[in-house]
């Protein structure tokens, strides 16, 4: 979002550029046309005189006599030139020249100078143009030839008469802009923020032939924060990204801002063989033993240890969650070998410490160990069917025949005893 605030506003009702113009022919044979533009937008005057290719002619401003401020064109044939004139003497020529952007042109016996002057030139002798005129005394003269002398009877003096030459100026209001809460915008060349704004068109002559408006609205700003929990082993895509990592991610579109909140849960389950068990030390809400050759969950055994009636491959599923929570997230360790040697080479309790023994699917537990007793029973899946107990017989009248194991564990000793129904 852009941050840089400009303000500014322009009164369209007081923004009218004054510009007046006025024309007038004079001479004994209507030989001299003198038109007059003072534009306050160029702070100019311009004028188009013309007259008689072989004299001189003037025109003196704001005067109907032979005093003031004057403009002698065609002298010598050259360029128009300021004087100050001095009743019936010859004028003086005046040492500051500020006519500008001169340039003549001659059609049959007319010649037509084209040239500008600034309004105020700052000289007491020059007459200050100001579109506040809406009319203005001139005198003028045309010569008897092209050198500068005695000009005859071709003299005397008319009124210019000013109009505006611009046509009313039009309003124009352009479609309301939408932003966005701290967002700028570019409104007639610069950045803004909210509020109405305007501009001028002017012409080439200075005419403002057009004016502009523009209003800016904010759009309120709709935030919406978004939490989610991952799997480590998943990707997210949010508005075409796809996160891999948690942490705070954000998008806008338009005024809408969306903050999604992803935390990625790890389980990385892990199972070990120690102390005469497997075992895994990982916090998981869930842990389940896996038997690897069996391709099967060992019913029952979901402690953080576990013992084998028989060698294989085992391994341990965990999981960050209670079944039925989301998301469910569940890895497998690393399939663990346990051999028979492993097995026979753990503080086992033998046939010397405990004695069992079958007769019509009654099983009875005797041994003469003085510690706490607890027997269960594992089929030949590795499945606990029955939990420990502390307990010297157990009835199995409501299993099938088969082998199976019966598990004698103390608090630093445990046994696996086959039996067969």
């Amino acid at each position: 979002m852009k941050t840089f605030i400009f303000a500014f506003s322009l009164i369209s009702s007081l923004s009218y550029a004054q510009i007046r113009t006025a024309s007038t022919t004079v001479g004994s044979g209507n030989d001299m046309t003198i038109d007059v533009t003072i534009n306050d937008f160029t702070g100019t005057t311009s004028f188009d005189v013309s007259g008689p290719s072989s004299k001189w002619f003037a025109a003196a401003f704001n005067t109907t006599n032979m005093n003031g401020y004057s403009i002698v064109l065609n002298n010598n044939g050259g360029n128009p030139v300021e004087y100050t004139m001095n009743g019936n003497g010859a004028p003086t020529l005046q040492t500051n020249q500020n006519l500008q952007s001169i340039t003549s042109s001659t059609t049959g016996t007319v010649k037509t100078f084209n040239f500008s002057r600034v309004n105020n030139t700052g000289n007491s002798n020059d007459y200050t143009f100001t579109t506040a005129t809406t009319s203005l005394n001139i005198a003028y003269a045309i010569g008897s030839g092209v050198n500068l002398a005695y000009h005859g009877p071709n003299r005397g003096s008319a009124t210019l008469t000013f109009t505006n030459p611009c046509a009313a100026a039009i309003s124009n209001t352009l479609s309301t802009l939408d932003i966005c809460p701290g967002e700028t915008i570019e409104v007639f060349g610069s950045q803004v923020s909210v509020g109405t704004y305007s501009d001028t068109i002017w012409s080439s002559i200075g005419c403002d032939s057009v004016i502009t408006t523009q209003i800016v609205n904010a759009l309120p700003l709709i935030e919406s924060t978004i939490d989610t929990n991952l799997c480590n082993q998943s990707t997210f895509d949010f508005m075409g990204t796809e996160l891999t990592t948690g942490g705070e991610y954000r998008d806008t579109t338009g005024c809408n801002l969306t903050i999604l909140n992803v935390n990625f849960q790890t389980v990385d389950a892990q199972a070990y063989f120690n102390s005469g068990s497997l075992q895994t030390a990982l916090p998981f809400h869930v842990t389940q033993w896996y038997n690897c050759d069996g391709d099967s969950v060992i019913t029952g055994e979901s402690g953080s240890s576990f013992l084998p009636s028989q060698a294989g491959n085992y391994a341990v599923i965990s999981s960050t969650n209670w079944v039925g929570e989301s998301p469910q997230c569940v890895d497998t360790s690393d399939c663990i070998l346990v051999t028979e040697a492993d097995l026979l080479s753990l503080n086992h309790l033998t046939e010397k410490d405990v004695t069992v023994s079958v007769h019509n699917k009654l099983v009875s537990i005797n041994h003469k160990l003085k510690a706490d007793v607890y027997v269960s029973v594992i089929n030949a899946l590795g499945q606990r069917i029955i939990k420990p107990s502390n307990t010297t017989q157990i009835d199995l009248t409501q299993y099938p025949k088969a082998l199976y194991f019966i598990k004698v564990e103390t608090e630093d000793r445990s046994g696996l005893f086959k039996i067969a129904l």
